[in-house]
């Protein structure tokens, strides 16, 4: 079964074990008397990540600073970006899960995801080597490199804190006004506040989203 997987995505393949192995979770194996763990591999693929990825962004986006490679690298390999990209390359339908855990696409614990999409990486690693692992993450990630605005890597809730405490020696706080919309698409507002006045206000579609733009619309505030 995983072989059709390798192919479907172009992985020419030497052991497939290594990739089963990596699509197989802890529980899976117990329930099953596996040996083994993927865990080996996650470790890995986290490491050939860090170094492919930090690689991508030095070569791709040279007018950025080390601070700003180093977030950009931070906000690609971040638990809701693997999450995406594991589901992007469809590793869902083939990972081996205990019974105990809902395999349903709705109900299926994303943190799996992330874990997996490390150790799938690991897997090719030890099975095709540097440069095909490189190869293979580049196609996924350069576009995305490319077309990542500085906006999309700036932590304005810092920049923010660091003025206002560099002059008042005090916290801002973050105040939830607002949460519309449905349960699987909601929205919420948020605003900054310092000394009980309103510095700002933002919406996401999800509290930090919103905190983050909260912060950014204080910063242009000031910034006038």
């Amino acid at each position: 079964m995983i072989e059709t997987l390798l192919k479907k995505l172009s992985i020419p393949y030497k052991d497939s074990s290594l990739y089963e192995l990596a699509l197989t979770h802890a529980s899976y194996r117990v329930n099953h008397a596996l040996s083994g763990t993927y865990e080996k591999l996650e470790f890995l693929g986290d490491a050939s990540l860090d170094l492919i990825i930090g690689e991508l962004c030095y070569k791709n986006r040279p007018e950025l600073d080390q601070g700003g490679l180093t977030k950009l690298r931070s906000a690609l390999v971040k638990k809701e970006a693997l999450i995406q990209f594991a589901l992007d390359l469809g590793l869902q339908p083939y990972v081996k899960v205990g019974p105990g855990i809902e395999t349903k696409n709705e109900k299926f614990p994303t943190r799996i995801l992330e874990d997996v999409f490390e150790a799938f990486i690991g897997a090719m690693y030890l099975d095709l080597g540097f440069s095909f692992t490189e190869s293979f993450l580049s196609k996924i990630f350069l576009p995305k490199i490319i077309n990542y605005s500085i906006e999309d890597i700036t932590d304005y809730k810092s920049r923010l804190q660091e003025e206002i405490q560099s002059i008042f020696r005090k916290t801002v706080i973050y105040q939830l006004v607002s949460s519309s919309g449905p349960a699987h698409d909601p929205v919420f507002e948020v605003e900054v506040l310092f000394d009980g006045m309103v510095l700002g206000k933002g919406k996401g579609k999800s509290k930090k989203e919103a905190e983050q733009n909260a912060a950014k619309d204080a910063l242009g505030k000031r910034a006038r």
